[in-house]
């Protein structure tokens, strides 16, 4: 889903295990390493005009629900309820926009948050 790997909502944190050198940083163990999922997500090498949503683009490789080990056992539920949302959403209520001069604001951590907004349409074009 291109919305994922635009937009991830977790990033993995890890707990050094020993003290360690890695690229000029001196890390010591039980310091804890937050690695945002974005990062990979908005990798030019990885993706053309990574900044960019696409709909349609191909989005195999992105991280948003791990990798390897590390890889969310819930992925393919997850993935299915955001499927099933968006569809019913947008049977119900096909056009809206943000609220005019609405700027969407993220707050990022261990889970990307965004800042409270409003949702406008019109109540008459809203179907059962």
């Amino acid at each position: 889903m291109e919305l994922l790997r635009r937009f991830p909502i977790v990033a993995d944190a890890r707990e050094v295990r020993r003290d360690q050198d890695f690229e000029g940083v001196h890390l010591k163990e039980g310091d804890m390493v937050l690695a945002p999922t974005i990062l990979h997500g908005i990798d030019d090498a990885e993706y053309e005009k990574p900044l960019e949503v696409r709909i349609g683009r191909r989005t195999p490789n992105h991280t948003s629900f791990g990798k390897g080990v590390h890889i969310c056992p819930g992925q393919h539920l997850a993935r299915l309820e955001m499927r099933v949302f968006v569809e019913e959403w947008l049977r119900m209520i096909p056009d809206f926009s943000l609220e005019p001069g609405t700027q969407l604001r993220y707050s990022s951590g261990i889970n990307l948050t965004v800042k409270p907004y409003t949702v406008v349409w019109d109540v008459a074009s809203t179907r059962a």
